[in-house]
């Protein structure tokens, strides 16, 4: 059984020091409810939702790039599930994806973001290794977010697919990990990840087989 890789590794050295890539995005049914931002009185800056499939996303925008505010949650015909198999994870988390479908529901001009996205992302906010990406929820153990823009990430874990073709579910409450359209120059078939880790309050990533499940979210 290959053994679930932990988001730790990278932590030393940001993974926000690449070059640039392409977008990944794709002609989808979406609509806005409204169309202009607002600020809350926490100071985090709204967009206009987004209506994907059968459900609404708030938007965040941070600096000059706006994310969905939360993971997304479409079921697909393969390459995606529930932590466990479990619906109730899925209300909670978001569903976790393979990089092949995850390539598929972003609707135009929304997309996966790339590595040179997240170096935007670092750019963008000048303390983010205070956990500011992170939910301030009970739901991370420990709890060290503060949430401080709205992106609202919650630990929903990761799935491998083992040697005998299975998914093997980990990290549930300490892990945050997002596909990313960037392919990894050294492997074929794996992609880069952002990751967040409970334990640590930066942001850091990995490279992971297309075979794996992980959190998506579009950004523009």
């Amino acid at each position: 059984m290959k053994t679930l890789k932990i988001a730790t590794l990278f932590f030393v050295t940001m993974l926000f020091s690449c070059g640039s890539d392409s977008p990944t995005s794709v002609a989808g049914t979406s609509s806005t409810t409204s169309t202009t931002s607002s600020a809350s009185s926490s100071g985090v800056k709204y967009g206009a939702d987004v209506v994907v499939g059968s459900e609404t996303y708030k938007t965040v925008v941070i600096g000059s790039q706006t994310w969905f505010a939360r993971n997304l949650n479409s079921p697909t015909a393969s390459g995606s599930s529930c932590y466990l198999g479990l619906d109730s994870n899925c209300q909670i988390y978001g569903r976790l994806y393979t990089i092949t479908a995850a390539k598929t529901l972003c609707p135009a001009p929304w997309h996966l973001p790339s590595k040179a996205d997240c170096s935007t992302v670092e750019k963008n906010i000048p303390v983010i290794r205070d956990g500011a990406l992170k939910a301030n929820s009970n739901l991370w153990q420990p709890n060290t977010g503060t949430d401080q823009y709205g992106f609202n990430a919650l630990p929903a874990g990761q799935a491998e697919m083992t040697n005998a073709d299975t998914l093997s579910y980990g990290a549930l409450s300490t892990n945050a990990t997002y596909w990313t359209s960037t392919a990894d120059t050294m492997f074929t078939e794996r992609y880069w990840t952002i990751a967040l880790v409970a334990s640590m309050s930066g942001v850091g990533g990995f490279a992971d087989d297309s075979t794996s499940q992980h959190s998506v979210r579009c950004m523009k």
